[in-house]
């Protein structure tokens, strides 16, 4: 979620919609979950692989950013985003409110669990 927000913001942003307040108040308001989620998702990649998680799980990232790059930018979309922000930010956990408004990226190597998976070397 917090890739598709920084995303929208830019895209939104360049296209004259500025809506980088609600997504800077979403950062602020979520940074805690926002670093254990991605934690979660850099322990599965390196899980799938000791010597290439991390390359792997840039890939993902950076194909998920193109992924939502690549949407259409308009007052709507805008908007939507917008919305999206202020309720990730306002709401409970980002987890229940990404179940409900954003759809869930595959991941090359399977879902990633919710649980932080933990290496020997950790």
């Amino acid at each position: 979620m917090q890739t598709k927000l920084m995303v929208a913001a830019l895209r939104c942003r360049a296209s004259g919609y500025d809506i980088l307040a609600s997504y800077n108040r979403f950062i602020r308001a979520k940074r805690g979950e926002i670093t254990a989620a991605n934690d979660r998702l850099k322990a599965h990649f390196r899980a799938a692989s000791r010597s290439s998680g991390e390359r792997d799980y840039d890939r993902y990232t950076t194909s998920l950013a193109n992924h939502y790059g690549g949407a259409r930018t308009n007052p709507n979309s805008c908007a939507e985003a917008e919305n999206l922000a202020q309720n990730a930010a306002s709401g409970g956990s980002l987890i229940a409110v990404a179940a409900h408004d954003v759809s869930s990226p595959k991941l090359p190597s399977g879902r990633c669990g919710r649980e932080p998976v933990l290496l020997a070397s950790d």
